[in-house]
């Protein structure tokens, strides 16, 4: 029976415990979306901070330089190399490595190799290397002209397709493109100036490049590169991938004194920190619009509060037992205001408090005070 009441008053009260009730949901529905908008905000403000880094810039790179011959075997470093950069970035790297100027062979021609370089260069004639050995190494040429060493075959001529791989040790094909929308006159000065460059010969897989006997005593650059595309970190990741990095390159300078690692930390944690701000910002509005739509709930729940107060005394008054009375507040205040029928827990309530409720003196069984409620 105190069931029944609550749900009566909750009834007769109805569009009061509605505006309640709409705005604590309100209010909670909002800042789940301003949390969830807010994160997403983050992190695409880190991802567009990532990609309007330069392509040179946005890597995470290990170089090593010295010659093979006073240096650990390749197979050492490179699983050095890449497993550090694995611990920072959980992706694959390309390695690159790339011999100084030199005569080889009988020509003057700059010599490199690129795992996988199907992937980094574009073929604008012929066709890609296959394979490298020390009778016959296919090449493709990427700049100068001239000719080849003796036992190099220039397969095909093409352009580089970003600048990550080697920095600006070997321009892209933008910057290359970039060079001929100069005005003319600068472009005579440009060539006035600057030496005509050696060959560029890029084979396809550094170990085979490296292994090659005619290059034992040159100096060279193996390097390790990944990638950092939009979306490979998150704003929680990126103080994480900053510690790794320190951690890498202590490791990698105590395998070989040869060893360089160069990330974009500082700006990585300036893009971290831009993103932080502009969420904060989101979260601070979205907090300020949940609080007025609670203060919109209790100040509704004021006007609930005299009724609700009224009837607790006069159940008291007629000497319903504190138990029930809690019941009866207690459904009230979680009763659809618009139900119309007990749920079958109410019902078994109801028939329990029943047979607690006192009587009138000298009335028949089912007089009971809820009836005068």
């Amino acid at each position: 029976m105190a069931a029944a009441l609550g749900a009566q008053q909750a009834r007769h009260g109805g569009a009061r415990t509605a505006l309640v009730l709409f705005g604590v949901a309100a209010a909670g529905a909002l800042l789940a979306a301003v949390l969830v908008g807010s994160a997403a905000a983050e992190r695409r403000s880190l991802d567009r901070s990532i990609e309007q880094l330069s392509p040179a810039t946005r890597v995470v790179r290990v170089a090593w330089f010295g010659i093979l011959a006073q240096a650990e075997p390749y197979a050492v470093l490179d699983r050095a190399a890449r497993g550090s950069l694995q611990r920072i970035l959980q992706r694959p790297s390309t390695g690159t490595v790339l011999f100084r100027e030199s005569t080889i062979g009988g020509s003057f021609v700059a010599l490199g190799a690129v795992d996988q370089l199907a992937r980094w260069v574009r073929v604008t004639e012929g066709r890609l290397p296959r394979s490298c050995r020390p009778d016959r190494c296919e090449v493709i040429q990427l700049r100068g002209s001239g000719r080849a060493p003796r036992g190099f075959d220039v397969v095909g001529r093409g352009r580089l397709l970003t600048s990550a791989l080697f920095g600006d040790a070997i321009p892209a094909e933008r910057n290359e493109l970039g060079r001929v929308q100069l005005a003319p006159s600068l472009q005579r000065t440009e060539r006035y100036h600057q030496p005509s460059a050696p060959p560029l010969l890029l084979a396809d897989g550094v170990r085979s490049l490296a292994a090659l006997p005619t290059l034992e005593s040159s100096y060279r650059s193996y390097g390790w590169v990944v990638t950092l595309e939009p979306g490979a970190l998150t704003p929680q990741r990126v103080d994480g991938a900053v510690s790794a990095a320190g951690r890498a390159r202590a490791f990698l300078q105590a395998t070989s004194g040869g060893f360089e690692l160069a990330a974009p930390v500082a700006e990585l944690q300036t893009a971290a920190d831009r993103a932080e701000i502009g969420a904060r910002r989101l979260l601070l509005l979205g907090g300020q619009a949940a609080a007025l739509l609670l203060a919109f709930a209790a100040f509704a729940a004021t006007r609930l509060r005299r009724p609700a107060q009224e009837a607790d005394r006069r159940l008291s008054l007629l000497g319903v037992s504190l138990w029930l009375r809690v019941t009866t507040a207690g459904t009230h205040a979680v009763w659809p205001p618009h139900a119309r029928s007990l749920s079958p827990p109410a019902r078994a309530l109801r028939s329990v408090s029943r047979q607690g409720l006192p009587r009138w003196r000298g009335a028949s069984a089912g007089s009971t005070p809820w009836r005068s409620l």
